[in-house]
C-alpha cells in the first residue's frame, strides 16, 4: 500500500483484526457494523479507520507506544498518522492526568476491560478535552497472547 493509507498496510490490517476480535469477545458485540456476517479484513480496516468514534491502541511495553489510531482520533489529537503512531501513549494525557491514566489502564488490564471511563486528554497543541463513556479492552492475538490495549469513547468536549 502507499504511504497515504498506512492504516491499510498488512501489519495494521492484522492489528485491526485483533482489535475488533478482542472487542467483540470482551463486550459481546462488534465495534463496526456490517450488513454481512463476514467482511474482508481490508474493508474492516477501512471501516474502523472511518468510524465516527475515536479508537486508539497501544502495545504492551512498560511505557506503551501507540500502535493504532483511527481518523477521528487523529483529528481529536491534532496529529497525522506518522506523528501519532509510535509515540508513547502517555503523551495523549496531560502530565497531571498521567497517574490517573496509568491507574485506569492497570485496572482494565486486571479485569481485561473497563467501561464508563472518563478522563482528560490533551491534543498536540496543548488543548485539553474531556472524554466520557469510554471503553478500554485488552487486545489478544489468535494464540491468546496479549498484544496491548485499545480504547474508544463516544463523548468528548473541548475544555
Amino acid at each position: 500500500m502507499d504511504n497515504e493509507t498506512p492504516w491499510l498496510k498488512a501489519k495494521t490490517i492484522e492489528l485491526v483484526d485483533h482489535i475488533l476480535t478482542s472487542h467483540k469477545s470482551t463486550f459481546g458485540y462488534s465495534l463496526i457494523q456490517s450488513n454481512s456476517l463476514e467482511i474482508s479484513n481490508h474493508l474492516a480496516s477501512q471501516r474502523l479507520y472511518n468510524l465516527p468514534i475515536p479508537v486508539i491502541a497501544h502495545d504492551n511495553q512498560t511505557d506503551p507506544y501507540i500502535t493504532y489510531v483511527n481518523c477521528l482520533g487523529l483529528t481529536l489529537w491534532c496529529r497525522r498518522w506518522e506523528e501519532m503512531v509510535g509515540i508513547p501513549s502517555r503523551l495523549t494525557a496531560p502530565p497531571d492526568e498521567q497517574i490517573e491514566r496509568k491507574s485506569a489502564l492497570s485496572q482494565a488490564l486486571k479485569q481485561e476491560s473497563l467501561i464508563n471511563y472518563q478522563a482528560i486528554r490533551i491534543d498536540s497543541n496543548g488543548h485539553r478535552f474531556a472524554i466520557s463513556n469510554g471503553r478500554i479492552w485488552s487486545i489478544f492475538n489468535q494464540e491468546g497472547i496479549r498484544l496491548g490495549q485499545a480504547a474508544t469513547f463516544t463523548n468528548w468536549r473541548r475544555l
